[in-house]
Formats: structure tokens, sequence, C-alpha cells
């Protein structure tokens, strides 16, 4: 398979895409939670829960933890019954014909001197596709990866959670190409 043609493709076609939109195969920006374009409301809502958090005594990998298990709950009820949350002790062998894989994490920090808007957060998907970790950081191009690395402008440091998602309508993964995880 050529990657960069194929990548080539799918950046033309989807640069304003984000990892959550590349790794569910969607056509717009995707916040776990904020289907329709809502993410200011989002924003709003993960900053008073890290606050909460924060004041409760979570420390930096709490939070993430914490923030990883709102995320996911937003992307159990975005998907319904497409999606499955499963520990890597179970791949590949819950991973079934026409499903994939994704890998996630969130990362959160509170700065000293914290308030309310005084956090830094974010939230990734990887996406296990023909053997192979892809990624998609924001508006960037589609790059190969490995299951480790977690960095960008803010280091995930949330447990790695599996999710498996069924495909809608498209071409099914071979049950084969899932069991390369680096």
């Amino acid at each position: 398979m050529n990657y960069n043609k194929s990548f080539d493709f799918w950046n033309e076609e989807h640069e304003d895409c984000n990892c959550g939109s590349y790794a569910f195969n969607l056509d717009e920006w995707y916040h776990p939670g904020c289907m329709c374009g809502r993410y200011n409301d989002c924003d709003d809502d993960v900053l008073y829960l890290l606050d909460c958090w924060h004041e409760g005594g979570a420390d930096d990998d709490d939070l993430a933890n914490d923030l990883a298990s709102f995320y996911l709950d937003k992307i159990k009820n975005d998907f319904g019954d497409e999606v499955r949350i499963v520990f890597e002790s179970e791949l590949p062998a819950l991973v079934n014909e026409g499903e994939e894989v994704i890998a996630f994490r969130a990362g959160a920090y509170a700065w000293e001197g914290y308030n309310c808007s005084s956090f830094d957060y974010d939230f990734h998907f990887k996406v296990l596709r023909n053997g192979h970790w892809l990624e998609k950081m924001g508006s960037q191009p589609v790059r190969k990866t490995n299951l480790n690395e977690w960095t960008a402008s803010i280091y995930y440091n949330s447990e790695t959670f599996f999710i498996i998602h069924r495909l809608q309508n498209l071409t099914c993964v071979e049950k084969s190409d899932i069991l390369f995880i680096e």
C-alpha cells in the first residue's frame, strides 16, 4: 500500500479534520461529546470539571485519567453500539472483522497558582490500520506513529484506553491486520 498516496488523498479532502475525525472516519472535527460544533460549551464543561477535580486533591495524572474517563463516556454516548472499550490484554481477540482498534489518551495539567482557566488539557486518538498505528495531529497531515509515542504540544499523561470501532459502510479490515500492535 502506498501510504503517502492514501494519506495525501485523505489530507486533501479533510485538512480541517483532527485526530478524532480521522480515527472515526468523520467529515468534521471531532471533540468527544461535542458533535455539531459545540466546542466552546465543551471547553467550559471540561475546565469546570478539571477545577473541581483539582480542588478535590487530584494531581496531574489523576486529572488526566479522570478527563479520559469523562471523554470515554462521551465517546460511548456519541457512537452508541458502534464502540466498545476494551483492555489492551483483550487485543486482538475481541476485534472482529469490520472493526478497527483506536487508542486514546488524554492529558491534563494544572498551572502553578491555578484558577478555573489555568489548565492545559487535550485528547488524542491513534488508529490501527493495515498493521500500522496512524495519527492526525490537529490539522497536520496523517502520519505513521507507534503506540508508545504520545507527545505533541502537550504530554498525554493518562493511561492508554482502547476503543473497538465498528466500521460503517467502509472497507472491512482483516483480523490479521490487527496482530501488528507495536
